[in-house]
Protein backbone atom coordinates (compact mmCIF):
# COMPACT_ATOMS: atom_id res chain seq x y z
CA UNK A 1 0.00 0.00 0.00
CA UNK A 2 2.81 2.52 0.82
CA UNK A 3 4.86 2.07 -2.78
CA UNK A 4 1.42 2.31 -4.02
CA UNK A 5 0.90 6.24 -2.21
CA UNK A 6 4.28 6.68 -3.23
CA UNK A 7 4.23 6.16 -6.96
CA UNK A 8 1.07 7.77 -6.74
CA UNK A 9 2.89 11.06 -5.13
CA UNK A 10 5.85 10.63 -7.84
CA UNK A 11 3.32 10.47 -10.53
CA UNK A 12 1.55 13.42 -9.45
CA UNK A 13 4.53 15.43 -9.06
CA UNK A 14 5.84 14.72 -12.15
CA UNK A 15 2.66 15.23 -13.83
CA UNK A 16 2.78 18.87 -12.15
CA UNK A 17 6.69 19.78 -13.24
CA UNK A 18 5.31 18.69 -17.27
CA UNK A 19 2.83 21.05 -16.93
CA UNK A 20 5.15 23.37 -15.50
CA UNK A 21 7.67 23.13 -17.86
CA UNK A 22 4.89 23.87 -20.74
CA UNK A 23 4.10 27.26 -19.42
CA UNK A 24 7.12 27.91 -19.52
CA UNK A 25 7.68 27.45 -22.77
CA UNK A 26 4.25 28.43 -23.75
CA UNK A 27 2.83 31.54 -24.68
CA UNK A 28 0.45 33.91 -26.93
CA UNK A 29 0.54 37.02 -28.62
CA UNK A 30 -1.99 38.94 -30.22
CA UNK A 31 -1.98 40.60 -34.09
CA UNK A 32 -4.74 42.89 -36.08
CA UNK A 33 -5.25 43.88 -39.59
CA UNK A 34 -7.64 45.54 -41.32
CA UNK A 35 -9.98 44.73 -45.05
CA UNK A 36 -12.02 46.78 -46.67
CA UNK A 37 -15.43 44.98 -47.89
CA UNK A 38 -16.87 47.68 -51.22
CA UNK A 39 -20.56 48.17 -51.36
CA UNK A 40 -21.73 45.14 -53.57
CA UNK A 41 -24.97 43.86 -55.57
CA UNK A 42 -23.36 40.54 -55.88
CA UNK A 43 -24.93 37.59 -53.84
CA UNK A 44 -24.01 34.61 -53.42
CA UNK A 45 -20.77 35.27 -55.41
CA UNK A 46 -17.11 34.58 -53.18
CA UNK A 47 -15.62 38.08 -52.85
CA UNK A 48 -11.91 38.11 -52.54
CA UNK A 49 -10.22 40.79 -50.24
CA UNK A 50 -6.62 41.29 -48.87
CA UNK A 51 -5.81 42.88 -45.53
CA UNK A 52 -2.97 44.92 -44.77
CA UNK A 53 0.61 43.62 -44.50
CA UNK A 54 0.84 42.44 -41.17
CA UNK A 55 4.36 43.07 -40.31
CA UNK A 56 5.61 40.00 -37.68
CA UNK A 57 7.70 41.65 -35.62
CA UNK A 58 7.95 38.96 -32.94
CA UNK A 59 11.24 39.46 -31.69
CA UNK A 60 10.25 40.66 -28.28
CA UNK A 61 7.71 38.02 -27.60
CA UNK A 62 10.32 35.55 -28.21
CA UNK A 63 13.00 37.79 -25.95
CA UNK A 64 10.30 38.14 -23.44
CA UNK A 65 9.78 34.01 -22.89
CA UNK A 66 13.55 33.29 -23.36
CA UNK A 67 13.52 31.84 -26.65
CA UNK A 68 13.91 32.59 -30.46
CA UNK A 69 11.63 32.12 -33.33
CA UNK A 70 14.25 29.33 -34.19
CA UNK A 71 12.99 27.41 -31.08
CA UNK A 72 9.70 27.50 -31.59
CA UNK A 73 8.17 24.02 -31.98
CA UNK A 74 5.32 25.35 -33.19
CA UNK A 75 2.66 28.39 -33.75
CA UNK A 76 -0.80 28.13 -33.94
CA UNK A 77 -3.77 30.37 -34.06
CA UNK A 78 -6.41 29.76 -31.14
CA UNK A 79 -8.93 32.76 -31.96
CA UNK A 80 -9.49 34.75 -34.06
CA UNK A 81 -12.45 37.22 -34.77
CA UNK A 82 -13.63 40.20 -36.85
CA UNK A 83 -15.19 43.04 -35.91
CA UNK A 84 -17.07 46.10 -37.49
CA UNK A 85 -14.96 49.31 -37.41
CA UNK A 86 -17.72 51.64 -39.83
CA UNK A 87 -20.24 52.05 -40.31
CA UNK A 88 -20.63 52.25 -36.72
CA UNK A 89 -23.83 50.53 -36.54
CA UNK A 90 -23.32 47.79 -39.28
CA UNK A 91 -23.49 44.13 -38.62
CA UNK A 92 -22.94 40.92 -40.60
CA UNK A 93 -26.26 40.33 -41.44
CA UNK A 94 -24.60 40.83 -45.24
CA UNK A 95 -22.86 37.69 -44.88
CA UNK A 96 -23.44 34.21 -45.83
CA UNK A 97 -20.01 32.89 -45.23
CA UNK A 98 -16.44 33.63 -44.44
CA UNK A 99 -12.88 32.19 -44.89
CA UNK A 100 -9.51 33.60 -43.79
CA UNK A 101 -6.39 31.91 -45.24
CA UNK A 102 -3.01 33.38 -44.64
CA UNK A 103 -0.28 33.78 -47.09
CA UNK A 104 3.54 34.82 -47.17
CA UNK A 105 6.14 35.20 -49.56
CA UNK A 106 6.86 31.77 -51.33
CA UNK A 107 4.27 29.99 -48.91
CA UNK A 108 0.70 28.42 -50.79
CA UNK A 109 -2.18 30.08 -48.85
CA UNK A 110 -3.60 28.19 -46.13
CA UNK A 111 -7.44 28.49 -44.30
CA UNK A 112 -6.87 29.23 -40.67
CA UNK A 113 -10.35 30.40 -39.94
CA UNK A 114 -13.73 30.43 -41.32
CA UNK A 115 -17.52 30.63 -40.48
CA UNK A 116 -19.89 28.28 -42.74
CA UNK A 117 -23.29 30.12 -41.41
CA UNK A 118 -23.37 33.44 -40.28
CA UNK A 119 -26.01 34.52 -38.04
CA UNK A 120 -27.76 37.49 -38.23
CA UNK A 121 -27.24 40.85 -35.87
CA UNK A 122 -23.73 40.25 -35.02
CA UNK A 123 -21.39 43.08 -34.67
CA UNK A 124 -18.25 40.95 -33.96
CA UNK A 125 -17.79 37.83 -35.46
CA UNK A 126 -15.65 34.81 -33.67
CA UNK A 127 -14.16 32.05 -36.19
CA UNK A 128 -13.51 28.45 -36.30
CA UNK A 129 -9.88 28.37 -36.43
CA UNK A 130 -7.49 25.61 -37.59
CA UNK A 131 -4.84 23.42 -35.90
CA UNK A 132 -2.61 23.68 -37.79
CA UNK A 133 1.38 24.87 -37.46
CA UNK A 134 1.50 28.21 -38.70
CA UNK A 135 5.36 28.62 -38.12
CA UNK A 136 6.68 29.31 -41.33
CA UNK A 137 3.97 31.87 -42.20
CA UNK A 138 4.75 33.95 -38.62
CA UNK A 139 8.54 33.92 -38.55
CA UNK A 140 8.72 35.70 -41.91
CA UNK A 141 8.73 39.40 -42.27
CA UNK A 142 5.30 40.22 -42.96
CA UNK A 143 2.16 38.27 -43.99
CA UNK A 144 -1.41 39.09 -45.32
CA UNK A 145 -4.53 37.89 -44.95
CA UNK A 146 -6.73 36.96 -47.67
CA UNK A 147 -10.35 36.86 -47.33
CA UNK A 148 -13.64 35.38 -49.41
CA UNK A 149 -16.98 36.09 -48.46
CA UNK A 150 -19.90 34.90 -49.71
CA UNK A 151 -22.96 37.58 -49.53
CA UNK A 152 -26.51 36.81 -49.21
CA UNK A 153 -27.53 39.82 -48.97
CA UNK A 154 -26.59 43.33 -51.30
CA UNK A 155 -24.21 45.39 -49.48
CA UNK A 156 -24.76 48.92 -49.61
CA UNK A 157 -22.25 50.56 -47.80
CA UNK A 158 -18.55 50.12 -47.60
CA UNK A 159 -17.32 48.44 -44.35
CA UNK A 160 -13.93 48.71 -42.54
CA UNK A 161 -13.46 45.45 -40.76
CA UNK A 162 -10.71 44.65 -38.28
CA UNK A 163 -9.41 41.49 -37.73
CA UNK A 164 -7.75 40.30 -34.39
CA UNK A 165 -6.15 36.69 -34.01
CA UNK A 166 -4.45 35.27 -31.21
CA UNK A 167 -1.24 32.85 -31.78
CA UNK A 168 -0.20 30.62 -29.29
CA UNK A 169 3.65 29.30 -29.45
CA UNK A 170 5.44 26.16 -27.81
CA UNK A 171 9.10 26.70 -27.93
CA UNK A 172 11.93 25.75 -25.95
CA UNK A 173 13.99 27.71 -23.72
CA UNK A 174 17.25 29.72 -24.69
Amino acid sequence: MKKLFLSFILLATFASCTKLLDTLTTFQFTREATFFMPSSATLGVPINLNSTEVLTSYENEFSNNNTSAENADYIKVIAMNLQIVSPTTGDFNFLKSIALSISADGLTDKVIAEVKDVQDGLSQLDLDVSTEDLKPYLTTDKFKLKIEAVTDEVLLNDYDIKTEATFEVKANRN
